[in-house]
């Protein structure tokens, strides 16, 4: 009997431990690298695709650090229709200098706002939940706030493709970069 519950006891101690170390683990997966570089030489582009319920919006989003240490983030339709235009100061705060009607809404304002922090800034708190040579998937949040991440990768330096999704309210945001030829 009591060898019985001496290998049961050891049993559950080698579980905890080993479920224990899985857990710190993706705990200390958090990353603290922007997914985007950005600096004041280049603008990135991106082809944009952005799906909100029974909207759908396609363009180009650029985004660029400015000279005073700003991330301006604009996005357009191919035929120049402005569709947003945000910023994020030196301070990490961001602001809407500019809006189409569909996207002004406080609470969807507060989600791109998290989004383009979570892709832009260091030290941002998101998980890493799988890395494969394929792709990256990270996690922000739970519920209705819950920010699904994808990036594919395509080589070393560049991605060929980054998703954010908000599965429980239908936003999509699709980003291809576009390569300056």
């Amino acid at each position: 009997m009591k060898i019985f519950s001496r290998s049961t006891s050891l049993c559950l101690l080698l579980f905890v431990v080993l479920c224990g170390c899985g857990t710190s683990q993706l705990a200390q997966s958090s990353c603290s690298e922007p997914l985007i570089q950005i600096n004041t030489e280049v603008s990135n582009k991106f082809d944009l695709s952005l799906n909100i319920g029974k909207h759908h919006f396609s363009g180009m989003l650029i985004m660029r650090e400015m000279k005073n240490g700003d991330i301006r983030i604009i996005g357009t339709t191919y035929f120049g229709l402005s569709l947003f235009d945000f910023s994020i100061d030196k301070q990490h705060d961001f602001h809407v200098n500019k809006c189409i009607e569909p996207l002004e809404h406080k609470k969807l304002l507060q989600l791109l706002e998290r989004d383009f922090k979570l892709l832009l800034l260091p030290n941002q708190d998101r998980r890493l939940l799988t890395d494969t040579r394929f792709f990256k998937k990270f996690r922000k949040g739970s519920g209705f706030g819950k920010t699904d991440i994808c990036v594919f990768e395509q080589g070393q330096e560049t991605s060929s493709k980054i998703e954010l999704r908000h599965p429980l309210i239908k936003l999509y945001i699709v980003l291809h970069p576009l390569l300056d030829n």
